[in-house]
């Protein structure tokens, strides 16, 4: 909750819209990839998406950082890695971040 009152009180609107208002290609796999390591929930996230949404950012990113948040945390992570081989583990890794960044697109020719 503290990032989504930080990006709602301090980041400046017009930067995050300059950044990630538009439909640009890129924004949805960096949003997947960073949404990896904020280790947070579902429910936590929605403040932070509705800051981001708030500041202009659009839907697509922020679904897929969601959905790369909530699926690959570093706990799950070091979790899986004493159970998975490396190979097995980077496929699980690769697996989310695919999922995320098809449901990012997806919401963003949905909406």
């Amino acid at each position: 909750m503290a990032i989504g009152a930080f990006i709602y009180g301090v980041v400046p609107e017009d930067g995050l819209r300059f950044m990630a208002g538009g439909n640009v290609w890129w924004l949805i796999p960096l949003a997947a990839v960073i949404g990896i390591p904020l280790y947070v929930r579902l429910e936590t996230m929605l403040p932070v998406a509705l800051a981001l949404s708030g500041a202009g950012v659009a839907i697509g990113p922020i679904f897929a950082m969601m959905i790369g948040g909530a699926g690959a945390s570093p706990p799950e992570i070091s979790m899986l890695a004493a159970v998975f081989k490396p190979k097995m583990l980077a496929t699980f890794v690769i697996t989310i971040l695919l999922a995320a960044m098809l449901a990012g697109y997806a919401m963003t020719i949905i909406l």
